[in-house]
């Protein structure tokens, strides 16, 4: 792909994406905010490294801080409804929510309107900073638990590996650095931290760890038995095939999987556990 096609592909995406936030947008000041949005990115590409790499975006009744590339989780959360296409897994007043891959916090926030306790787990430093700032900005710091850290099979460190867009950020575990420019973060299981945490059930656990799900199963051995349902992105069919049979394990049921239409292999699966009791 030559340098044109790409910045006419890239001006495309763009201009879709900012066309479903502007349907989102509700009233001037939110139609405002989306323009801003739109004008911040194309002044990045004309201008990069001299305009600022946070902006502001007011959506949904919210306020957000987010970095170049992580306003478009909006689309995925309030236009295609990725993750709450079952009626069941739409949290209400009450539920506890985990968010493993919370990036800078647009689905916890999400859930906390809704009335949910939510435990939100974000490894990248700068992710995490704008995810706290958010909870603030919005009032949410009393419904929301945030952890700096991955979640992992073992406790250790893990090296970060993140490009422009924060949103397809991994950590690559056993404290291996990819190169040198990648920095070390904290890795914990879930099984160790579930006493700490003080919970006795979890209604929704979302994962979004780009390739690490089966990883954060291994880690949670004991974490699943309290657990009701899972939507999850995953990376590849292969992985899709694993993290099912490490499931089953613990008696949970795919209940809905559908391609996101990003790359092959990559999509959404819902799973419920067969056998939940006290289920909200």
């Amino acid at each position: 792909m030559n340098q044109l096609t790409q910045r006419v592909r890239v001006a495309g995406q763009l201009t879709r994406r900012i066309a479903h936030l502007y349907r989102l947008a509700k009233g001037p000041a939110e139609w405002m905010s989306v323009t801003g949005l739109a004008l911040h990115h194309l002044a990045r590409r004309a201008l990069p490294g001299r305009v600022a790499a946070e902006t502001t975006l007011v959506l949904g009744g919210c306020s957000y801080t987010l970095g170049l590339g992580e306003a478009f989780v909006f689309e995925e959360l309030y236009h295609t409804h990725l993750l709450d296409r079952l009626p069941d897994f739409v949290p209400s007043p009450g539920w506890i929510v985990f968010d493993i891959g919370a990036n800078v916090g647009v689905f916890t926030v999400q859930q906390a309107v809704r009335g949910a306790q939510v435990f939100a787990f974000e490894p990248n430093p700068s992710c995490y900073r704008r995810l706290c700032r958010n909870l603030a900005r919005n009032g949410l710091g009393e419904s929301v638990t945030a952890r700096n850290c991955a979640l992992g099979r073992t406790r250790g460190l893990g090296g970060l590996v993140v490009g422009e867009n924060t949103l397809v950020g991994r950590v690559v575990v056993n404290g291996a650095r990819p190169d040198a420019r990648a920095p070390l973060v904290t890795v914990e299981a879930l099984d160790d931290l579930l006493p700490e945490l003080g919970v006795a059930q979890i209604d929704l656990l979302k994962l979004d760890v780009e390739g690490s799900e089966a990883e954060v199963f291994r880690g949670a051995e004991t974490t699943l038995r309290v657990v009701n349902r899972i939507v999850m992105e995953h990376h590849s069919l292969q992985l899709l095939a694993e993290v099912d049979a490490l499931l089953s394990r613990h008696r949970f049921a795919r209940v809905l999987r559908f391609d996101t239409g990003s790359e092959a292999g990559v999509g959404i699966a819902y799973y419920r556990r067969v056998d939940a009791v006290g289920d909200s």
